[in-house]
């Protein structure tokens, strides 16, 4: 019998703060990969928001919730304004926070630097206002190098979702046009085997995929 136990937790759920700044949650898969080789059973469960059936379901309404309303309006539905919108405020509100940190330490970062020169190529150079720029412009370098991995991990993660739940609506819209079931199999079967073709679906951009899915999705 499955228990809670045989699950595993995903070691970011349990990270603490200096552990999430720094991911260092993934360093056991990291010493894992270099004594051996990495398996599947290795690899921690994906977060239930990052599960494509989740994502397909909620890109799903949100199309079919801007399709009623763009008929009552006349206007045109667009995909990518569907996938926009199921987006997570959590993620946004990261983005901004973490591009707002690398945009105060832009502009920080030079000003100590020229209050550090400055205070340096004086008659009589304080030394605890030298110490003090140089710790600031520490901090904010690393303030800097932590927004920028965490802004580009989260863009990462973002454009994984965008990707997955995609496929997911255009499976599920090219399976609904079967005829008699033999075309939504044949699909079936070579979408499980472009996963080692040059053709896979893996190789989509999203943008790529919104393209296709205009030819597919009215």
């Amino acid at each position: 019998m499955n228990t809670e136990r045989d699950v595993p937790t995903h070691p970011q759920r349990r990270a603490n703060l200096i552990s999430f700044l720094l991911f260092w949650w993934t360093n056991d898969l990291f010493k894992t990969g270099n004594q051996r080789p990495l398996q599947q059973s290795d690899f921690w469960p994906l977060h239930e928001e990052d599960q494509t059936s989740l994502l397909t379901r909620q890109l799903q309404w949100q199309w079919c919730k801007d399709l009623d309303e763009c008929n009552r309006t006349g206007k045109e539905p667009r995909l990518w304004k569907s996938a926009m919108k199921v987006l997570s405020c959590k993620d946004l509100c990261i983005l901004s926070f973490a591009g707002l940190l690398d945009s105060v330490g832009r502009f920080l970062q030079p000003f100590f630097l020229g209050v550090f020169i400055s205070t340096l190529m004086s008659d009589t150079p304080g030394r605890g206002l030298l110490c003090g720029c140089a710790a600031l412009m520490l901090v904010i370098v690393l303030m800097k190098s932590i927004a920028v991995h965490h802004s580009s991990f989260k863009l990462y993660v973002i454009g994984m979702r965008m990707k997955a739940s995609l496929k997911g609506v255009i499976f599920r819209k090219v399976s609904m046009l079967s005829v008699g079931g033999k075309f939504s199999f044949s699909f079936e079967n070579d979408f499980s085997n472009s996963q080692d073709s040059s053709f896979s679906f893996s190789y989509l951009n999203s943008y790529q995929l919104i393209g296709i899915s205009r030819m597919i999705i009215p």
